[in-house]
């Protein structure tokens, strides 16, 4: 079963997300594996939170499902 969350009028999978930077207190840049870049504004104090959440356990069940760890 694939996630999505919304975003206002936007809706995207986590699995698509590469990274989520912390900007200022309540404001973060998405990086989507594809090169697009996505900030979220303070007007939207939760989302960044929620969604590097979401961004943590999509990447810890991909690392699951190849094996884990692999080490240095």
């Amino acid at each position: 079963m694939r996630v999505f969350l919304k975003l206002n009028q936007v809706m995207f999978s986590p699995a698509l997300v590469q990274s989520v930077e912390k900007e200022y207190n309540t404001s973060c840049i998405i990086t989507f594996e594809n090169g697009r870049r996505l900030r979220v504004e303070e007007s939207y104090p939760d989302v960044c939170r929620k969604i590097q959440e979401s961004f943590t356990k999509a990447s810890g069940s991909a690392e699951g499902k190849e094996g884990g760890d692999h080490g240095d």
